[in-house]
């Protein structure tokens, strides 16, 4: 049997992983553009930063989800499919919260249906990622050691 690394199987349960992740991430930015879309009156005849910052992300992530399975890593590990899916689940999230923000006093229904989104989507981030808490110590220690390992990578790529 060949070594697990070297496996075709790996890289397709990878793809596989990433393509969940990509899907998830389009139907997400897609409920919430659906209640932009829907919104009264028109939030995008506003100037309301919240609503440009929102927009921005969901702006962004047909290109996410695309590059997230069209150059999937050939290192990529199980920290870096959860590293992709907390993200992937945070762009939404953040823009569904903005969103509620912007509208919460123009449209009732619209930021009803949002912090509906909100709490479903943060309660499913905690229930998938159970958070805990990092002693500060280890916190520290974990910075230290990054901030090293940066240092000593552009030093090798500057000589």
């Amino acid at each position: 049997m060949a070594p697990w690394w070297t496996t075709r199987r790996r890289t397709r349960r990878l793809v596989a992983a990433l393509q969940v992740l990509a899907d998830r991430l389009l139907r997400d930015a897609g409920e919430v553009r659906r209640v932009l879309r829907d919104a009264r009156p028109r939030p995008g005849d506003t100037d309301d930063p919240l609503l440009r910052a929102a927009v921005w992300g969901l702006d962004l992530v047909p290109g996410l989800a695309s590059d997230l399975v069209r150059t999937p890593p050939a290192d990529g590990t199980r920290a870096y499919v959860g590293s992709v899916d907390a993200f992937a689940r945070r762009v939404p999230l953040r823009a569904a919260a903005m969103l509620r923000r912007a509208l919460s006093g123009t449209d009732a229904h619209a930021a009803a249906r949002l912090e509906h989104l909100v709490a479903l989507w943060s309660d499913a981030f905690a229930v998938h990622f159970r958070a805990r808490w990092v002693p500060v110590e280890h916190q520290v220690e974990h910075q230290s050691r990054t901030v090293v390992a940066a240092a000593l990578h552009a030093r090798e790529r500057a000589v």
